[in-house]
């Protein structure tokens, strides 16, 4: 606005100096010659249109780039806060990512330790049968695949118990019938049944554990590489482990404390323990004072 008032005013400034030239130059001629040259006028006349159609454009043109030099920088700004915004939502999104992975791998540690310590044969020594529900694999099949956080395998757990609940009373109630095999035809039935749920149960209750960790699947696009690669790979052993209550033959091995998915597993968080990845994930996640998320969004660290 005021640039456009300076360019005005500059402009009725020359307006009046050329009115004042143009009078002046009028009463000059006038009285040298005697009389009005109106050719002489009109000649002057058309020189001063021209000269006021060159200042107009000049004025129109100045005009025209101031404005298009302040869209331009109207852009840019523009341009300079979105980007702004864009990093901050991207910082966001990254704090939400890496908290619910460290959140994610501190719980699986929590568990895998525990697991270490019962499936250690000194701890085993120490305990009596009757301390050791099943040992491994009941541990764990207890606390992972008949907990009510899984909810599909949950209510396939319950529908396991109520038919397990079918086959004690059907052998309460033909104890002392001579007559069992009606009943002896269904008990065996139930126990298919059930033999299918159980695997039924198991797979089911491991697609769910693996929803859970889909959070430590992506940490090779939130971290470095050592530690993403130290992340997933505890990760694939996790699924493995689990994936062994599947098969009998692992089940076994689970319980006899022989398990290579199980020996892997281990391996692998003393892998996190050694390089200490929990601290290392605890320093890159920040909070600050006010409550905002900020971590570094740099692939480096």
């Amino acid at each position: 606005m005021f640039k456009q008032n300076k360019y005005i005013k500059r402009m009725l400034i020359a307006l009046i100096i050329v009115t004042f030239v143009f009078r002046i130059l009028c009463v000059v001629i006038r009285n040298d010659l005697g009389y009005t040259d109106w050719d002489g006028i009109a000649a002057f006349g058309t020189w001063l249109g021209v000269v006021i159609s060159s200042f107009i454009s000049i004025y129109i043109y100045t005009k025209t780039q101031e404005t298009d030099a302040r869209q331009i920088e109207l852009q840019q700004n523009l341009a300079e806060k979105e980007l702004q915004a864009a990093s901050l939502q991207h910082k966001i999104d990254s704090f939400d990512l890496r908290y619910k992975t460290y959140g994610c791998l501190n719980e699986l540690i929590s568990t895998t330790t525990f697991l270490r310590r019962l499936y250690s044969p000194q701890e085993v020594k120490n305990l009596s049968d009757h301390t050791i529900p099943l040992l491994y694999s009941g541990w764990v099949e207890a606390n992972i695949f008949n907990n009510p956080v899984h909810p599909k395998a949950y209510a396939l757990h319950l529908e396991i118990r109520q038919k397990e609940m079918q086959v004690d009373s059907l052998r309460r109630s033909t104890a002392n019938k001579s007559n069992t095999m009606k009943s002896t035809l269904l008990i065996e039935e139930l126990r298919q049944q059930l033999a299918q749920l159980q695997v039924e149960k198991l797979i089911t209750g491991l697609n769910e554990v693996k929803d859970e960790l889909l959070p430590l699947k992506i940490a090779d696009l939130l971290f470095s590489n050592d530690l993403a690669n130290s992340i997933m790979t505890f990760q694939n052993c996790y699924t493995d482990f689990l994936a062994a209550l599947l098969d009998e033959t692992k089940r076994q091995e689970l319980d006899s404390f022989k398990s290579k998915e199980a020996d892997n597993l281990f391996n692998a968080l003393s892998q996190l323990e050694n390089n200490k990845i929990l601290d290392k994930l605890k320093q890159i996640i920040k909070i600050d004072s006010v409550g905002s998320p900020t971590s570094s969004i740099k692939t480096g660290e």
